[in-house]
């Protein structure tokens, strides 16, 4: 494609100082891509450490050591570099081969990013979700990534206008097109924190005649409130009361119709069954099949049984269910008394619940096949029982001088200790997988969010610890894994009225804007890639699944892999179909259109297939339309411009 004649990459003048460049060569460019991806690793690694909860508030960290290790090799490597250079008589500013001077400005933009890093974690603490992304260290630190990581493909198409012929394979080709693929895993590493299927809260509602319906989500977070990913629950189905089973490998939960779920309204739901399935999504399976709601399913210490709250005649009643085999039975029976949110003793024998007769509320327990039910407090205002993980104390709430609040008992109704009494509204209490924390949901933000507070208590909410922090959205139902490591809870967005937009409609708009900015990202690669040269086969294949490997690992969503795989295998095909270049202006346009929209069909598609679509099919198959939309402005503006890019690719 490249015709113009050749020049000499260096020109000197006299021994002592030269004028030019250094001579580039694919050894320095291979050298370049190898150490990149090195840093790009140290990255991930300190990436996955904070999504895993694997930091504290320290920037002093071995993640930390690992990512600024792999940065003082790319410094030493192109500060060596430039010093041999300047030492043999060429000017500062060109003592590196032709399209590394940014890259050497990169080493410093990151190194002074690093310096403001350890200042800002030192000051605000360590970043967590959208934060990541915004904050302005980590902003100048992937400057300076991707000013390093774009290099080689500064010096590939400076080599390609200088050859006399066309630059072909991967031989010589590869370091563009791996420098490529790291400079687009970078921005899509930072892009994972507001991705739209990883990210949470990103839709909360459907909407149905004009009216957002509120819905429920199950989410898993890690114990300090990081990683926050959702497990089920979408737009067209409401999930809620997860429940871990005891080996930490399942979860068993309510899914249903599209309609606030609550202890108190449940029979106003249409239908909803209890659900069980792995952490990753997979396995979805079935276990009721009742008429009505049902709800609050409570693993047997021994995992063989499940008891949750059904209908019978309009009134709620706890059933048990034999997880071998049999249909569920009845356990409790008192007439006119709804019964709900049974909750298992640790040696499986008792069940606490709620028993509500007559508008009043009390905790009652019973033997595990529904015997000898008897009433443990008698205020006429208490619920959501849950047993300290050694069995002598149950913690629950009640409503007490005008406000609702935490309190503990022992488990035959003595000794009720208060918690949390803080006089703003305090609800579904249970303890950590130690025994020494109490988590809960409190209103004192105007939504729940869940907080954590030792055992001894405190007086207000300043003796808790902020587990979430989205006061858009209601946050409760929290429950710890047997070893500490995660939390499930629920998350429903405020409701709103045609339409209007809401902490989680912003979400929403948030997560499209980032799917149009990932698809100008991929368009701009396939656009400038095509436009300048005939890439190998394999190019885009090894572009979407690189850049989209990094951030399903980093946040355990594999899935994702294969559908980036296979969709750049159908781009890498329709490129060697269509052979799109300059002199074929339609067959470029035509692939910068179908190349982003053909990632995120396949994007949404396997989504679809492990779980409810969070988003209507409005949405999301506007955002594929729109993708290839993006996709054909690039390519438009990449054939108008290209001939503008000499200039900056010098330097």
């Amino acid at each position: 494609m490249a015709t113009t004649t050749q020049t000499p990459v260096s020109v000197t003048s006299h021994p002592g100082a030269k004028l030019g460049y250094p001579e580039g060569s694919l050894r320095f460019d291979w050298a370049m891509v190898a150490l990149s991806a090195l840093f790009l690793a140290g990255l991930w690694v300190d990436g996955w450490a904070h999504f895993h909860g694997e930091v504290d508030g320290s920037f002093f960290t071995p993640w930390h050591f690992l990512f600024y290790g792999s940065f003082g090799t790319v410094a030493l490597f192109l500060g060596g570099n430039h010093l041999r250079n300047s030492g043999r008589g060429y000017a500062f500013a060109q003592a590196l081969p032709k399209g590394y001077w940014l890259s050497l400005i990169g080493v410093g933009v990151f190194a002074l990013g690093g310096v403001g890093d350890m200042i800002w974690h030192t000051l605000f603490g360590i970043e967590a979700g959208t934060e990541a992304l915004m904050s302005p260290t980590h902003i100048m630190l992937a400057i300076g990534m991707a000013l390093v990581f774009t290099g080689p493909i500064r010096a590939t198409w400076l080599r390609t206008r200088e050859a006399g012929a066309e630059l072909r394979g991967w031989r010589t080709l590869g370091p563009l097109i791996i420098g490529m693929t790291l400079f687009m895993t970078l921005i899509m590493f930072f892009g994972s924190y507001a991705n739209p299927m990883i990210t949470p809260y990103i839709f909360m509602g459907s909407d149905l005649g004009g009216e957002v319906v509120q819905t429920n989500q199950v989410y898993v977070m890690n114990a300090d409130g990081t990683q926050q990913t959702r497990l089920a629950g979408s737009g067209d189905s409401s999930a809620s009361w997860a429940a871990w089973s005891p080996d930490g490998s399942k979860i068993a939960f309510t899914l249903g119709d599209s309609e606030p779920i609550d202890a108190d309204d449940a029979n106003e739901n249409p239908q909803s069954d209890i659900y069980t399935m792995n952490l990753d999504a997979s396995e979805l399976t079935r276990i009721t099949f009742m008429d009505g709601a049902e709800t609050n399913a409570a693993w047997s210490p021994d995992s063989s049984k499940l008891v949750f709250t059904g209908m019978v005649d309009g009134n709620q009643e706890i059933f048990l269910l034999d997880l071998t085999g049999g249909e569920p039975q009845r356990i409790t029976t008192t007439p006119d008394v709804l019964e709900t949110g049974a909750a298992w003793s640790p040696d499986g024998s008792q069940l606490a619940y709620t028993a509500m007769q007559d508008e009043a509320s009390d905790i009652w327990i019973m033997n595990a096949d529904g015997s000898n039910p008897h009433a443990l407090t008698t205020n006429g205002s208490s619920g959501s029982p849950a047993w300290s993980p050694d069995g002598t104390r149950i913690v629950f709430n009640t409503f007490i001088d005008e406000s609702t609040g935490i309190y503990t008992m022992n488990a035959d109704g003595t000794d009720v200790q208060r918690v949390i009494n803080s006089g703003d509204l305090e609800a579904y209490p249970v303890y950590s997988a130690d025994g020494e924390s109490i988590l809960f949901s409190s209103w004192a933000s105007g939504a729940a969010e869940i907080y954590r507070i030792p055992i001894t208590g405190g007086e207000t909410l300043e003796a808790a610890e902020l587990i979430t922090d989205n006061p858009a959205l209601t946050s409760m139902f929290a429950a710890e894994s047997q070893d500490g490591s995660q939390i499930l809870f629920v998350a429903r967005g405020q409701s709103a009225e045609n339409g209007g937009e809401d902490g989680a409609g912003l979400a929403q708009d948030f997560g499209v804007t980032s799917i149009l900015f990932t698809a100008a990202l991929y368009a701009g690669a396939v656009a400038l890639l095509t436009w300048h040269w005939h890439v190998p086969f394999g190019t885009f294949t090894l572009l979407f699944t690189g850049s989209t490997a990094m951030f399903t690992l980093l946040n355990d969503f594999f899935v994702l892999i294969i559908p980036a795989l296979v969709a750049g295998l159908v781009v890498d095909l329709l490129v060697s179909r269509i052979q799109p270049s300059p002199e074929r202006i339609g067959r470029f346009v035509t692939l910068a259109f179908a190349a982003p929209a053909i990632y995120f069909a396949f994007y949404f598609l396997a989504i679809g297939l492990i779980m409810p679509l969070p988003w209507s099919i409005h949405v999301w198959s506007g955002a594929i339309f729109m993708s290839g939309v993006v996709g054909t402005l690039i390519a438009l503006l990449v054939s108008s411009s290209s001939r503008n890019g000499q200039r900056l690719a010098e330097i």
